[in-house]
């Protein structure tokens, strides 16, 4: 190779004995939390008198709180209910209001259809005062 040429080594085989089989990872057994929460009982011998103390108003907070959600969230879907009703009851009125229009306008003169006309304000309202040195009486 004296013109400059690369001797480069050609790749010898690799046996199969020698690159260990891959493999997968090693599977960890991971136990799932319980899905019930042990709390501290009453009934423990290991408690003090203090710590049943705390619990019982622990608890009882809990139970305070609780109620009041729930008569939140029975109060909010009473008030849901409510708007509802009073919707469908609104919605009700109007159809019947329009379906009464549309009744009267139906028996006009000959079967014309009466126009109505709605009320138009006209400007300020007129009111005639007295001059009080000619008697004499003006517009607004």
């Amino acid at each position: 190779p004296a013109t400059g040429a690369v001797h480069r080594p050609a790749p010898s085989p690799v046996s199969s004995a020698s690159v260990p089989p891959i493999s997968a990872p090693p599977i960890i057994a991971i136990s799932p939390p319980p899905n019930i929460i042990k709390r501290p009982s009453l009934d423990d011998p290991t408690l003090t008198e203090e710590e049943k103390i705390l619990l019982k108003k622990k608890r009882k907070r809990r139970r305070k709180r609780r109620r009041i959600r729930r008569m939140e969230r029975e109060r909010h879907a009473a008030a849901l209910a409510a708007a509802q009703q009073q919707h469908l009851y609104q919605q009700k009125q109007q159809e019947a209001a329009q379906a009464a229009l549309k009744r009267k306008g139906a028996g006009g003169i000959n079967g014309s259809k009466l126009m109505s006309v709605p009320f138009v304000k006209k400007g300020p309202r007129q009111v005639e005062y007295i001059c009080s040195l000619c008697n004499e009486a003006y517009p607004s």
